[in-house]
């Protein structure tokens, strides 16, 4: 900084400079990847993706009709919600035999396409405090950069679902304001809804969590109460109508109500139940994850004529029998120990198949990204906690961006409650804990005085209630 140089001048200049720091590393990170992961073939549920986007890229050019086999190929079993599919569908219209290579290098330019608006939003509504932090992390943090070139659908999700939430924090505000909701706004909110929903069913309980609070915070105030419930609620019908397509879709292969997805009573099984009852014995033949299952419970509803769905969920049911709290809780601690604490797992996963890389130094190079992105990750996995832990109240921005952190995180955190986690699903949470470090810095350099209000005083109480609700729920999944 020289002489007389005014500091706002400099400042801007150093967040320049942090700007490009953090662009030029992202792209070397993600080129890295690219040349790394060039012959890695496909992990899980991918096969399941890049496959339904090959057959939608058909149904697109006309070359294949939506029949029962293409259904099967873009339903699948049920478990999975279109969205990636969809997102992979133009590169085969255009390249119907797309190399491996060019398939990630498209997932990673839209990943990190859509990743750059979301920096640039929070930036131009919050500040340069959240430009820093969403620069920093998950930007900067290694593993991250892998999982931009994969088809699963955590990551495109996590960046989607904080689009969502950043729009229904400008109708909050607004709210609080004494503003009516414009339909601009309404319909921003559930567009982004819509389209996280779409890749990753879990986000459901975050897109209806985030629609009771709008709702909530409608109620609190003066005024139009009546016409901003009313849009909010339109709002919501009309997100219903967008997911219906889907639904019915579903609903009609399987033969049975489905909203989202139909794992659900499979998933419970393999994560809590019994191996040795889940199939009313041991599931025949052994295979990975739900699978063994899927194709008993498919070979039942054909001998018998039932539903699978009604097979799935006496299975679940036999299953489950006789599970303790203890068990069930001791489960969870399992769950959430990958959950949050194995941030390269899924590298790890890849890595046999990481045909690019010679043996020899696969080792080193998943301890270099592990390494790396534990150095970025921890931080602010911590700030994460901390933010659904404090109490903020140094205006009604702090006090809203808080809630829908708090909100967010804890429909995220349900999951390692209902289904064994991988190392693959911390980047479902990442920009929420990124969002948490700027509003714990915003909040620590406010000098402000806390204000109360009666439109405030219960977003407090809402803070505080949830505060010790979660650390009650920490408390009994470490100690239990």
């Amino acid at each position: 900084m020289r002489a007389g140089e005014p500091a706002a001048v400099w400042q801007r200049r150093a967040i320049r400079l942090g700007i490009a720091l953090a662009v030029v590393v992202c792209l070397l990170g993600s080129a890295f990847t690219l040349f790394a992961m060039r012959k890695t073939d496909w992990y899980g549920d991918e096969y399941t993706y890049v496959a339904a986007a090959r057959q939608l890229a058909l149904l697109a050019t006309g070359k294949a009709g939506f029949s029962d086999a293409t259904a099967q190929i873009v339903i699948g079993p049920g478990w999975f919600m279109p969205g990636m599919a969809i997102v992979g569908a133009p590169l085969f219209v255009v390249l119907p035999d797309a190399s491996q290579l060019a398939i990630r290098a498209w997932f990673c330019l839209v990943n990190l396409a859509l990743w750059a608006g979301l920096v640039r939003s929070f930036a131009r509504k919050l500040g340069p405090p959240y430009l820093i932090a969403l620069l920093i992390f998950p930007t900067l943090a290694a593993n991250w950069s892998v999982l931009t070139a994969g088809a699963f659908p955590d990551l495109t999700a996590g960046i989607l679902g904080a689009y969502a939430l950043l729009a229904a924090y400008r109708i909050g505000l607004g709210l609080l304001r004494g503003t009516l909701p414009g339909w601009g706004q309404i319909a921003r909110f559930e567009a982004w809804s819509v389209l996280a929903l779409y890749v990753r069913g879990p986000q459901i309980v975050v897109v209806l969590a985030t629609h009771a609070l709008l709702i909530a915070l409608a109620l609190a105030v003066a005024g139009a109460r009546g016409k901003a419930i009313g849009r909010i609620v339109a709002g919501l019908m009309l997100f219903a109508l967008c997911l219906a397509p889907w639904s019915v879709l579903i609903s009609r292969h399987l033969g049975a109500p489905v909203l989202t997805t139909s794992n659900v009573p499979l998933v419970l099984a393999d994560s809590f139940g019994d191996p040795a009852r889940t199939c009313f014995g041991r599931c025949p033949p052994p295979g990975d994850d739900i699978w063994p299952a899927y194709h008993y419970a498919r070979r039942q509803a054909r001998a018998s004529g039932a539903n699978e769905l009604t097979v799935e969920r006496a299975m679940m049911r036999n299953s489950l029998a006789g599970l303790t709290p203890g068990a069930y809780l001791a489960k969870v601690r399992q769950h959430f120990g990958t959950f949050l604490f194995d941030p390269a797992g899924t590298l790890r996963l890849y890595l046999p198949a990481a045909y690019a890389i010679p043996k020899p130094l696969r080792g080193a190079f998943y301890t270099t990204v592990s390494t790396l992105t534990w150095l970025v990750y921890a931080p602010f996995l911590l700030a994460l906690f901390v933010a659904n832990l404090a109490i903020f109240r140094s205006g009604p921005e702090a006090r809203l961006q808080s809630l829908l952190i708090k909100l967010a995180t804890g429909c995220l955190f349900l999951q390692p409650f209902v289904h064994k986690c991988s190392g693959r699903y911390w980047v479902t949470f990442a920009p929420l804990a990124a969002w948490s470090a700027a509003l714990i810095v915003t909040a620590l350099l406010d000098r402000r005085a806390a204000t109360v209000s009666g439109q405030t005083r219960w977003l407090d109480r809402a803070q505080t209630a949830y505060a010790i609700i979660f650390a009650a729920a920490m408390i009994t999944v470490l100690l239990a």
